[in-house]
């Protein structure tokens, strides 16, 4: 069960029929991109220096921060759900 302050459950309250692939879409297309600093030291062995973030996708970060009121607020547009984000 999805905790009710959980940001995939304050988007499935606001739009209950979003399938699992259409809530990671939406939460990947209004996630706040990270631009600076480095990822844990851990993410790039041997090195140990941490992977470097910048702008877009990539792997120190992902696609970014979750933003649960983004979401929320684009749970009805069919741009933010129905197309993946390009990686």
């Amino acid at each position: 069960m999805v905790r009710e302050h959980a940001p995939p459950g304050r988007v499935l309250q606001q739009r209950p029929g979003l399938g699992p692939r259409q809530v990671k879409n939406l939460l990947r297309r209004t996630a706040r991109d990270v631009i600076d600093g480095r990822a844990s030291k851990l993410s790039d062995l041997p090195d140990g220096e941490g992977l470097l973030a910048a702008v877009g996708p990539e792997d120190a970060d992902g696609f970014g921060l979750v933003d649960a009121f983004e979401a929320v607020k684009r749970a009805d547009d069919p741009a933010a759900t129905d197309t993946a984000p390009e990686r």
